[in-house]
């Protein structure tokens, strides 16, 4: 439990107890803007459960979690069991030059100390078949897509920020999607790096392919999200379908002063009377 925040060398961290053996759900949203955060905590491995609020349906076991702006994680954490009281630390890894949004190395630094007490409450971690009820969607078929293919490409020229080379207008006609269809998208980006991110509508993610066509990363099985990394000169491709909402809404780059300078696109859904997915 979240108890109390400690102050070191100048510096206020929060405090996470724990006792030895117990499994813990941890929940972080990446609410900054233009910095990677990459999880790690101390001789543990993070189990995570779910992302953007969504279950996986299955536990994803890693050393390390990666956090961009506007990301959300779910991890279950189980302490390892000391003999006598532990302090550790969670903190966020190095990022090099080359991978950190503002192209700036960004050292270590502490989010968080865990105090870990000799007394031993023991969990189980859950198992992935006892997870697989909670996956809220179905993945989305080649046979499903009915809806025409959609194309997103994030730039940045003349100090101009758009979306498919316009910025952000309420005077452009909206991007249309139509109810109770489903649809493949296609996301890139000509200049920097850029988290994708789309109201209402989660999208499903499959792969990441350089301009080439070649796999970089393939999602097997794909992940259901709302906001992802879209890296230069690389393509994301994705699916989503669209079946209790009709309306306006954006998709936008959550580095926010993107959006603010133009990085944002209106979409509508509308109904045409099609039979319900």
């Amino acid at each position: 439990s979240l108890g109390w925040r400690t102050t070191i060398n100048g510096q206020t961290y929060p405090v996470i107890e724990m006792k030895s053996g117990e499994v813990q759900r941890w929940r972080f949203i990446h609410g900054g803007v233009r910095e990677t955060v990459m999880l790690k905590f101390d001789g543990h491995q993070l189990h995570e459960i779910a992302m953007d609020g969504i279950a996986l349906g299955r536990i994803e076991t890693q050393d390390s979690v990666e956090l961009e702006p506007g990301y959300r994680s779910d991890i279950l954490v189980k302490a390892r069991n000391f003999d006598k009281d532990t302090v550790l630390f969670l903190i966020d890894e190095a990022t090099s030059e080359a991978n950190a949004l503002n192209r700036v190395f960004e050292s270590p630094k502490i989010l968080a100390i865990v105090k870990i007490s000799a007394q031993s409450d023991d969990m189980p971690l859950p198992s992935s078949s006892s997870l697989a009820a909670y996956a809220p969607f179905k993945t989305i078929t080649p046979e499903e897509l009915n809806g025409e293919k959609q194309k997103v490409v994030f730039n940045i020229s003349n100090g101009c920020f758009t979306v498919n080379g316009r910025p952000f207008s309420m005077e452009h006609p909206p991007r249309e999607l139509v109810l109770n269809t489903a649809s493949e998208w296609e996301i890139s980006s000509l200049l920097a790096s850029h988290p994708y991110h789309i109201h209402v509508n989660h999208f499903e993610l499959f792969s990441v392919e350089d301009t080439a066509g070649n796999i970089i990363k393939k999602f097997d099985p794909p992940i259901w999200k709302d906001t992802y990394m879209v890296k230069v000169n690389e393509i994301v491709r994705i699916r989503s379908r669209y079946k209790d909402f009709d309306g306006e809404f954006v998709l936008h780059c959550h580095i926010l002063d993107h959006e603010d300078q133009g990085m944002m696109e209106l979409v509508k859904i509308v109904d045409k009377g099609l039979p319900a997915l």
